[in-house]
């Protein structure tokens, strides 16, 4: 899992990819949406997994203790996805994606995050 330092704090860093016309409001107000794996939102840890969800990604750097509190669901992003028949190494070459499975998690989420903003996908820098 990806670490940041925001200003003296280690942070959980995960990603969030959306269309040019939701990104506001996701980075503002992450919110349950129903996908094909079920209802939720979807991080990643990994920027290129998460460009393949849209043009913009968003990253979200949380304290540890928000991260633990938030209790993420942990799986596989492969949506052939079967809990318990693939083994993490196998899912982390497909890629892992974060769950959030609560709205009230995508509020602490929303509040609670050090620091939320979009990735420059061609050279990996923050806006």
């Amino acid at each position: 899992m990806n670490r940041t330092i925001i200003d003296g704090i280690e942070c959980v860093l995960l990603y969030h990819g959306t269309s040019v016309v939701n990104h506001i409001d996701v980075m503002d107000s992450p919110t349950m949406k129903q996908c094909i794996n079920g209802l939720g939102f979807y991080l990643t840890d990994d920027v290129q997994s998460a460009r393949r969800y849209g043009s913009k990604v968003i990253a979200f750097a949380m304290r540890k203790e928000v991260y633990e509190q938030i209790k993420f669901v942990v799986r596989s992003i492969d949506l052939s996805f079967t809990d318990g028949i693939r083994r993490y190494g196998d899912c982390k070459q497909a890629g892992m994606e974060w769950v959030i499975t609560t709205q009230g998690g995508c509020n602490t989420l929303a509040v609670e995050c050090e620091d939320t903003y979009l990735v420059h996908l061609n050279t990996g820098e923050q806006s």
